[in-house]
């Protein structure tokens, strides 16, 4: 079975494809520049702890960056084993990619304890075998990112809706 079509759904509810986002790094809040920061870290680096665990413990400090690393790390086996399509993390300067955008989405909705959207996105990005897991790291890397002041915001939400 072929992995369905790239597609979201803009404001009004027209289907938008991917390639008809035009976000870049330097349009998202720091928040959200941090975690495109280490996405895109971790999968350019081949998973090289030194400089993760830097940018990491800049922003979380040594005491919640294991964790952290671990939730991330979790969170991308799931999406590398059992995604529903191939991972795709841009590089530096790459504009936002709409699975990019749905991960932010997604620790956002965890963030706020939107269940039912968080799973929504879930189902879109890895096999049913694989949600419980990636749900559980992804909800643990949102609690960690709000602990240290790293508010995901909520204007991704009709900006990119999985289907």
């Amino acid at each position: 079975m072929a992995p369905p079509l790239r597609i979201a759904r803009s404001q009004d509810d027209q289907i938008v494809p991917e390639s008809s986002f035009s976000l870049h790094l330097s349009d998202l809040e720091v928040a959200e520049q941090f975690v495109i920061w280490v996405l895109r870290n971790w999968m350019a680096s081949g998973e090289s702890w030194p400089q993760l665990w830097a940018g990491m413990t800049a922003f979380l400090g040594s005491g919640d960056s294991p964790e952290a690393l671990r939730a991330l790390d979790e969170m991308l086996l799931g999406l590398r084993r059992c995604g529903r399509r191939p991972i795709n993390i841009g590089p530096t300067s790459h504009p936002i990619t709409a699975q990019e955008l749905s991960l932010l989405c997604l620790l956002e909705a965890y963030q706020r304890d939107d269940l039912p959207y968080a799973e929504e996105i879930g189902k879109w990005l890895v096999r049913p075998d694989a949600q419980s897991a990636f749900g559980a790291s992804s909800n643990a890397l949102a609690a960690i990112l709000i602990a240290h002041g790293l508010d995901l915001p909520r204007r991704h939400r009709n900006a990119a809706r999985p289907i």
